[in-house]
C-alpha cells in the first residue's frame, strides 16, 4: 500500500492500515556507537493511538554507549511528524544547554526519515511545519551537527 506523506499529516490513521512487519522480518537495526569526539543523540517521537496524546524522548551517548542523559516529556496532541520533529528540538537544546556541548560535536539520529529530510533540506517540508524545521535546521547548522 502507497501512502503519500502529505496524507499523513492530514490523517495520520492511514498508517495504521499497513503492516510494516511483513515488509523485512529478517531485518536487525543495530546501534552504532559514535566516533572519539562525537556524542550521539538518539530522539523519537510517538503519538497514543487515540491521537490525543504526543511524547517525545531522546538519550545521549558517548562513544563507549554509556548514557550521559535521557528525556521524555509528553507534548499534547498533533500528528506523528510533529511528535518526531520535537524530539529533535527539545532533544536539541538539552544537548546545547549541557556541559557536553563545549567539548563534544554532536550525531542526531532519529527514525524519522521525513523529518531528517526536512531538516537536511527545509524546502521539502510542508508549510504546515516550516516554523518548526527552519528552527531545527538553524540549530544544526550553527552548531555544526551531524544528521
Amino acid at each position: 500500500m502507497v501512502i503519500s506523506n502529505d496524507s499523513l499529516i492530514f490523517d495520520p490513521s492511514l498508517a495504521d492500515k499497513v503492516n510494516s512487519f511483513n515488509t523485512c522480518p529478517n531485518s536487525k537495526i543495530v546501534w552504532k556507537p559514535s566516533p572519539v569526539g562525537f556524542l550521539k543523540l538518539n530522539v523519537d517521537g510517538a503519538v497514543s493511538k487515540n491521537g490525543l496524546g504526543c511524547g517525545v524522548g531522546g538519550i545521549l551517548r558517548n562513544n563507549n554507549g554509556e548514557c550521559l542523559l535521557s528525556f521524555s516529556e509528553q507534548i499534547g496532541q498533533g500528528p506523528l511528524i510533529l511528535a518526531e520533529l520535537q524530539a529533535m528540538k527539545i532533544g536539541l537544546l538539552i544537548f546545547l544547554k549541557s556541559r557536553w556541548c563545549y567539548n563534544h560535536r554532536l550525531i542526531l539520529e532519529s527514525d524519522s526519515k521525513i523529518a531528517v529530510e526536512w531538516v537536511l533540506n527545509v524546502t521539502l517540508c510542508s508549510s504546515l511545519f516550516a516554523c518548526v524545521v527552519h528552527e531545527i535546521a538553524d540549530l544544526i547548522h550553527m552548531n555544526c551537527i551531524v544528521v
